[in-house]
């Protein structure tokens, strides 16, 4: 059997390549693809971060009635409104909670081998950034009211 090196059938590789050197001949890089994990940790990240925004409109605007006049809300009225005020905080709360799923899902898409990296970063810097922003904010209301540990 007669063996030509430039017949397509038994030798795939192109004849005028001049970047190969012999018989070995690999294919081109499949371009990669994102991460799933890392997509899932940036849209929890993005949901959760917009959970918190409005939480905190909606609670900033329910505090501002029950201030009426400067001074301290009346029983009725505080009784009327704590119900919600309460859901909210376990909206922030639960959004917190789904923030540390989000930015481990983050961290373990950083390890993936052969995948894109872009939003495994993008979703883990946004998952801890609430989190780091309600440690700083309990720091500071420790050191402002003067039980600072």
């Amino acid at each position: 059997m007669e063996q030509r090196p430039n017949d397509v059938q038994n030798n795939p590789v192109p004849a005028n390549d001049p970047h190969l050197t012999g018989a070995s001949y690999m294919p081109p890089a499949q371009p990669l693809k994102h991460s799933g994990l890392g997509i899932a940790s940036f849209i929890i990240s993005v949901t959760m971060l917009g959970a918190i925004i409005l939480s905190f409109v909606v609670m900033t605007s329910l505090a501002a009635d029950l201030i009426t006049g400067g001074g301290l809300p009346d029983e009725q009225m505080l009784l009327e409104k704590s119900p919600i005020l309460i859901l909210f905080v376990f909206l922030i709360l639960g959004a917190l909670v789904l923030d540390i799923v989000g930015g481990v899902l983050g961290i373990v898409s950083l390890f993936q081998k052969e995948r894109k990296k872009v939003f495994g970063i993008l979703g883990t810097i946004f998952c801890f950034l609430p989190i780091v922003g309600f440690f700083l904010l309990f720091l500071i209301g420790l050191v402002l009211s003067g039980q600072a540990v």
